[in-house]
């Protein structure tokens, strides 16, 4: 089974994912190819049947495929410099990036969308499909795009280029990975927690179709 996972995707999502192809009638634990790629690589070895099943954020319409929601997980601001009064975060684990916020993280005060706004924010390339859920986060509600003018290579990029004051940046929570990070919270006009949301997507004319809808479900639950 061939699954092609963004790196967005957490350790623990993919882990999972291996531990139940190998459970499968008929399958074995050296039966999940993995492949790690940015979202459009995904989505063209999805179209020439190179992978049987992607897992990405749902930031693109995949009309041609069957697709389900296997995950959710908090937004935060990652902000410029480290130890100010919003504090040192921790990251959830990478196995349940859906974990409640640590005791630092909770003392922050939450960032409001057009609190967003205002900051210069840092980026990477746009095509692991962060950058992607940045910007429609913004233009949804008619919000302008700040941008740096400069692009991040990785995630911990991101990190250190706050930490070095250039700009702050909105990365999922389990992405956050140094322990001086300062992080707060990002809420809509209404305080809901912002998330960034997960799919699986496959075609359902696949010779494994129904392997690929029980993988889907058992991420999903």
């Amino acid at each position: 089974m061939r699954v092609g996972v963004s790196p967005l995707i957490s350790a623990g999502v993919v882990a999972y994912a291996q531990r139940v192809v190998a459970a499968l009638p008929g399958r074995g634990k050296d039966s999940l190819v993995l492949r790690e790629a940015d979202l459009s690589e995904l989505c063209t070895a999805l179209d020439d049947d190179e992978l049987d099943l992607i897992v990405v954020p749902a930031v693109l319409p995949l009309t041609r495929y069957r697709h389900r929601v296997i995950g959710s997980e908090p937004v935060v601001l990652v902000e410029p410099g480290a130890g100010d009064a919003a504090g040192p975060a921790n990251s959830a684990s990478p196995a349940d990036p859906a974990a409640p916020a640590s005791p630092a993280e909770a003392r922050a005060a939450a960032a409001r969308i057009d609190d967003v706004a205002r900051r210069t924010l840092l980026l990477v390339p746009d095509t692991c499909g962060l950058t992607t859920f940045t910007r429609d986060l913004l233009a949804d509600r008619g919000l302008p795009l700040r941008a740096y003018s400069g692009e991040a290579a990785s995630y911990r990029v991101l990190e250190d280029w706050a930490g070095m004051g250039l700009g702050s940046a909105l990365l999922p929570r389990s992405k956050v990975t140094r322990a001086d990070s300062s992080t707060r919270p990002v809420v809509d006009a209404r305080g809901a927690a912002v998330t960034i949301t997960y799919e699986a997507a496959w075609d359902s004319a696949s010779p494994i179709a129904d392997e690929l809808d029980i993988l889907a479900g058992l991420l999903a639950s």
